[in-house]
């Protein structure tokens, strides 16, 4: 009996960690990064209070890069990322003076831009189809959505593959083979390959 006892507590150990510990764990990490990522933000602030206060001349472009940042992570922390996403690819990065606004920018964007490509190409794609919110094929709509996509991700081969279909429907050929040769040239492991193959057969390459 004091054998089993003593696996039993060891069982109901390994689950309070399990249950309550961990957790407890994983929510104070992700609280110290959001932390970190505000205190950064707060930095920006105070340094675009210090900018109004000097020469006007010198705030020329610099409060609409850094006020964009922070509509940014504004999003960010209300987990609207796709709308982060499309305020910081608004951004010249190279803008970005100071390290703590780079480290910001590079955060957010990390968080974002794969949330992005992944609800414009989507979208894009329904446009296509003429699915979800679009009641009738928009091939001009979908190349639009699925530029876009890219602007997020140029290696999104999904929203590649579809551009040229678009195109294809359009009957504008040599566009059309361009985005499958794309395709075949530089993502030979993607799955949109064979694919991208079989329309070039049918467009004659």
């Amino acid at each position: 009996m004091p054998f089993v006892n003593i696996i039993i507590g060891v069982i109901i150990g390994l689950a309070v960690m399990y249950f309550l510990v961990i957790p407890h764990m994983r929510a104070t990490l992700a609280s110290n990064a959001n932390k970190n990522l505000k205190s950064q933000v707060e930095e920006l602030q105070s340094k675009i209070k210090d900018l109004q206060g000097g020469d006007p001349t010198q705030v020329s472009g610099v409060q609409e890069v850094y006020d964009a940042l922070i509509g940014a992570y504004d999003d960010y922390q209300k987990n609207k990322k796709a709308d982060a996403a499309d305020k910081l690819v608004k951004i010249n990065a190279d803008r970005l003076t100071s390290d703590v606004a780079k480290s910001c920018y590079d955060k957010i964007k990390k968080a974002t831009y794969a949330t992005a490509t992944k609800k414009y190409f989507e979208e894009g794609r329904d446009a296509y189809n003429g699915t979800g919110s679009y009641s009738k094929k928009d091939y001009d709509k979908s190349i639009k959505l699925l530029e876009k996509s890219l602007s997020f991700d140029e290696n999104n081969t999904d929203a590649i593959y579809f551009l040229g279909r678009c195109y294809q429907q359009k009957s504008d050929v040599e566009k059309a083979k361009s985005y499958y040769n794309k395709i075949v040239d530089n993502y030979p492991d993607s799955k949109r390959v064979s694919e991208a193959k079989r329309r070039l057969r049918e467009l004659g390459e």
